[in-house]
């Protein structure tokens, strides 16, 4: 379970080695008064290593990596990442436990006043979870083109959709057909959520405001996701909600045409 992290400061190397260490000592304790068998151990729970370090005036810029795998390997045999995403249900779990920890080591740093600015860019917990929604939205993204697809199809002369979509949207990429062909897609492929939301708009009588609504809270949580950055308007909570009730959607939707 490695994190790493850019950090700002105005610490000669010395200095700023202690302040590390401090804070992993102080984050070392509060896992062995919760874990009492660490105490037995000869290997601390969190380990950790400079990456870089970069001058600049009286700043400077320096990459560590934390690694708490032997905090995970000691008491979660079975450690999985997805179990809960470290949502608000999972409240209790390793997950919950290690972010604990982390937030302690990161309030630890900050609480020095040479310590500028503390960034985090890569959480293997994180990444895992945003793993995990990257394939969730995947699939939902999908169900929801081909809904498109059919929706065009119905409508347009003699199956040309791309003429009926231009209609609607402005398409800002061109793609040779040849590349579509070989992919097996055509011109919904080069849509994003925010098309989608035009195309449904324009059928009232099937995309209720409701579900156009959960459409949008898709897509705000699918930029957070993609660009890997903290959620903005929209958490998981609502994302897992919005989700359940557009695949209740979709399902209803096919369920309806077959019986046309």
């Amino acid at each position: 379970m490695l994190v790493k992290f850019q950090i700002i400061h105005k610490l000669d190397e010395k200095s700023f080695i202690s302040v590390i260490e401090n804070a992993i000592k102080i984050v070392t304790v509060k896992i062995t008064e919760e874990h009492p068998p660490y105490y037995e151990n000869e290997e601390l729970p969190v380990a950790y290593k400079i990456a870089y370090n970069k001058e600049r005036a009286d700043l400077y810029l320096t990459g560590i990596i934390l690694d708490f795998s032997k905090y995970t390997e000691a008491y979660y045999e079975d450690y999985d990442s997805t179990i809960s995403m470290g949502f608000e249900w999972g409240a209790g779990s390793a997950i919950d436990e290690f972010i604990t920890y982390l937030d302690l080591f990161v309030e630890t740093i900050k609480s020095n006043s040479n310590i500028v600015q503390i960034i985090k860019y890569e959480d293997a917990n994180i990444k895992n979870v945003y793993w995990l929604l990257t394939k969730e939205i995947y699939e939902l993204e999908m169900q929801l083109r081909e809904l498109i697809n059919f929706l065009l199809f119905v409508k347009s002369n003699n199956g040309s959709i791309c003429s009926l979509l231009k209609n609607k949207i402005k398409i800002r990429h061109s793609i040779k057909n040849t590349l579509f062909d070989e992919n097996l897609e055509n011109e919904i492929f080069l849509l994003d959520f925010t098309h989608y939301q035009q195309i449904f708009e324009t059928y009232p009588e099937i995309f209720t405001e409701a579900i156009l609504n959960d459409i949008d809270k898709i897509r705000i949580f699918r930029n957070s996701v993609m660009h890997n950055k903290g959620y903005t308007y929209t958490y998981p909570k609502d994302f897992w909600e919005a989700e359940e009730r557009l695949l209740i959607f979709i399902k209803e939707f096919w369920t309806s045409c077959k019986n046309l």
